[in-house]
Order: structure tokens, then C-alpha cells, then sequence
């Protein structure tokens, strides 16, 4: 029977870890760029119109296909029974 050795992985031990000592640490300061959220949300929400109003539009288009498809095939079935009963 055929064995599969797995890797082995290192071991870290926090068990020493002494959060207190994280404290004071003195990290570096970050000044981040103002972002204009309102500017942002204004953003979302256009797409979020816009793709659901693609949306819409694009299953209005798909069910005048579908009547479309269904006259004609009414129509053909019409011409058919048409030519039979002659």
C-alpha cells in the first residue's frame, strides 16, 4: 500500500506573547487621502440604477422576441392548417 508523507509545518508558540508590551509601540503616523463618500455613494447608486435599468431593458427586448417568435409560429401554424383542410 502505497504511503503519502505529508509536509511537516513550522510551529509557532504564542503561548510567551505578551500583548501588554504591543501597547507601546510607537508606530509610524499615516495620512490617508480624504475620500469624498458622499461622492462615492452617489457613484454606487447610479450604476446600481443603471444596471438594473439595462436589466429591464434587456427582458422587455427578450419578451417582444418571444411574442414575435410565438405570432409567427401561430401564423405558420395558421398557413399549415390552411393547406390541410383544402
Amino acid at each position: 500500500m502505497a504511503t503519502v508523507k505529508f509536509p511537516t509545518f513550522p510551529n509557532v508558540d504564542f503561548s510567551k506573547l505578551d500583548l501588554n508590551a504591543l501597547r507601546n509601540i510607537d508606530l509610524p503616523s499615516i495620512d490617508l487621502p480624504s475620500v469624498d463618500t458622499a461622492a462615492v455613494t452617489a457613484a454606487a447608486k447610479d450604476i446600481a440604477y443603471i444596471t438594473v435599468g439595462l436589466g429591464v431593458l434587456a427582458f422587455q427586448k427578450v419578451q417582444t422576441r418571444r411574442r414575435e417568435f410565438t405570432k409567427s409560429i401561430e401564423d405558420q401554424i395558421k398557413q399549415v392548417r390552411d393547406l390541410i383542410s383544402v
